[in-house]
């Protein structure tokens, strides 16, 4: 192998040296989750989504954070326990006044369980779960939807 080839193999290296230590800083950053970033790849002819880093929201430990707008924006409000009724919880820039039908994004920080949104009070209703450590920036279908939340393992 001449001069130019050792130089080749060893920019190679040094790239994906480069590519590795960049994913770390991310992922340090709390960009992206080892979950995200273990995912297996797409068989083939699968449509594959964009995984795009973004840093994580700001929620106290043991907590579910949610927000009035999407993408983590907006006001926040959490919740540590089970609800039955999120009316309780008063929010003056929601159209009810209460939390009640009016988080867009959420950010599960609980230290063990994963937490479930209810689309009516009293855990009744269709809804989506939030797992453990789990971001979603925007909530879909149950955009301002969630009336109850409740934890499980």
């Amino acid at each position: 192998m001449g001069i130019r080839g050792v130089g080749s193999a060893l920019a190679g290296r040094a790239a994906r040296g480069t590519a590795v230590a960049a994913m770390a800083l991310v992922m340090a950053a709390g960009g992206v989750t080892a979950a995200a970033a273990e995912r297996p790849a797409a068989a083939p002819g699968a449509q594959e989504t964009e995984v795009t880093a973004q840093p994580r929201p700001s929620c106290p430990r043991g907590w579910v954070c949610f927000w009035t707008k999407h993408g983590f924006r907006g006001h926040r409000g959490k919740v540590a326990g089970n609800n039955r009724n999120w009316q309780a919880f008063p929010e003056r820039y929601c159209r009810s006044g209460t939390w009640d039908n009016c988080a867009s994004s959420a950010y599960n920080n609980g230290r063990t369980h994963h937490v479930r949104f209810y689309q009516h009070p009293n855990y009744r209703g269709r809804g989506i779960n939030i797992y453990k450590g789990q971001s979603r920036s925007s909530l879909g279908w149950m955009n301002d939807r969630t009336s109850s939340n409740k934890w499980f393992r």
